[in-house]
């Protein structure tokens, strides 16, 4: 007996992709060491308090960055690797939780997944 519900399969599936602009994007912000933002100029000083630097000023916008903790660093760095081997269906939500028991609760979070029609692999 599975542990899955239908419920659970349509939320793990809507957290899996492979759209080529999505991946393309999501690609391009886990290879950067840091987190990018842009905000609205009003909002830059509560940023600055959080630990954000100031990249650039465009017109309407204030583009900051904040650097990535090392395990977030190591996470991303498996997931653009996946997509460097050439993956193209990978998990685009980091929120991603498979339960491994009857009981609702026991629950393992995957950090990275790739899906190919001869592998499945999971990072966790």
């Amino acid at each position: 007996m599975g542990y899955v519900n239908n419920e659970q399969i349509i939320d793990f599936k809507s957290k899996i992709t492979s759209d080529p602009s999505t991946l393309g994007k999501i690609y391009k912000a886990k290879k950067s060491p840091n987190y990018i933002i842009s905000v609205d100029h009003n909002l830059v000083e509560d940023k600055l308090k959080e630990g954000w630097i100031v990249n650039s000023i465009l017109k309407t916008k204030t583009k900051l960055s904040k650097e990535k903790t090392h395990s977030k660093k190591f996470e991303d760095d498996i997931w653009f690797q996946f997509y460097e081997l050439g993956f193209r269906t990978l998990n685009i939500d980091e929120n991603l939780e498979l339960p491994f028991s009857k009981n609702p609760n026991d629950k393992k979070q995957i950090e990275a997944i790739e899906i190919n029609p001869s592998s499945f692999s999971l990072l966790s």
